[in-house]
């Protein structure tokens, strides 16, 4: 088991979703980009990131919330209602910017991540 906990929900594609040989050079190149950056790159007004979980790259998106377990109540698990206005304004923007891309039609998910 990890030495952390950490609950993500994000939008986007699973990696096996992915085919590098039907997208377009410029997105390939892109993928790219993002998977080596740690903190992410903005592209139409939002940060894409390379989703990992349990230390494993799983899928391609944008983290929309994310929260630490841990055995205190505090900020870090605190579940703000704006979220949800949030979530409804990154479902907007995304899917846009996927089909621009040709990346395939992305989808709400979440996750628990168990990292090392």
């Amino acid at each position: 088991m990890g030495t952390y906990a950490r609950w993500v929900l994000w939008i986007g594609v699973e990696n096996d979703e992915i085919d590098n040989s039907k997208l377009p050079q410029t997105t390939v190149e892109l993928i790219d980009a993002v998977r080596e950056e740690l903190d992410g790159l903005e592209n139409g007004g939002v940060i894409f990131r390379d989703i990992f979980m349990s230390g494993v790259s799983v899928g391609f998106g944008v983290e929309v919330k994310e929260l630490h377990w841990n055995t205190d109540l505090d900020s870090e698990n605190y579940f703000d209602d704006d979220l949800t206005l949030e979530i409804t304004e990154i479902q907007l923007r995304v899917p846009p910017i996927f089909r621009r891309l040709g990346l395939p039609e992305p989808k709400l998910r979440h996750h628990i991540d168990l990292g090392d």
